[in-house]
């Protein structure tokens, strides 16, 4: 990496941001895809009649994991630095 004369900011900088904002856009995709799906999946297992079986597999230890780490995974984003950004 380099500094520019013309704008004074280090060049190859706005790369690293960008990836920032793609994986925060990946996250916001994942985690809405699954909230999407979760709620569909509870909506056809009331009408089905097997809500018990749905709350009981989704009363697991994995999921609750999945849930912890999206939620660290937003706030570390969240504090992460964008290139766009003044300094």
């Amino acid at each position: 990496m380099y500094t520019s004369a013309r704008r004074g900011r280090t060049v190859g900088a706005r790369g690293v941001g960008a990836s920032v904002k793609a994986i925060r856009f990946a996250v916001l995709g994942l985690g809405s895809a699954l909230l999407i799906a979760g709620y569909g999946v509870s909506q056809v297992a009331a009408l089905q009649g097997w809500a018990d079986r749905y709350a009981r597999a989704i009363d697991t230890s994995a999921v609750s994991l999945l849930s912890l780490a999206l939620l660290l995974i937003g706030v570390i984003l969240a504090f992460a630095p964008d290139a766009e950004e003044p300094k």
